[in-house]
């Protein structure tokens, strides 16, 4: 990441396609612990203090709730569609925003679906 900022020194945010982490499971504690730690290195990087993280959740994210505890996404599909006030269901949407009059969304392909 050191590398990364020295490259693009004008960054604005760091774009995350997801699987942060590597372990998938969440069912014993060893698990958890792994999960944590994994998440723990990721965001251990001291750039990371500074630069924010527009991380989509992974397959291997989506196995606990420990994903929610490290990353606040804004505008998940619930909150999208109560503030365009439509009733739409749209499946495969994790979240989106708004940067510099462009519109960033997030595509999850975790349902298999497409």
């Amino acid at each position: 990441m050191s590398m990364a900022k020295q490259v693009c020194p004008d960054a604005a945010f760091l774009l995350s396609a997801g699987d942060q982490i590597d372990k998938s499971g969440a069912s014993k504690s060893n698990d958890l612990k792994t999960r944590e730690s994994e998440y723990a290195g990721y965001l251990y990087p001291e750039v990371f203090r500074s630069l924010p993280i527009a991380s989509t959740i992974g397959n291997h994210d989506t196995a606990g709730s420990d994903y929610g505890a490290h990353f606040n996404n804004p505008n998940t599909v619930t909150a999208w569609e109560q503030l365009m006030l439509v009733r739409i269901t749209i499946f495969h949407m994790a979240m989106c925003f708004l940067y510099h009059l462009t519109v960033k969304i997030e595509i999850r392909q975790n349902t298999g679906n497409l």
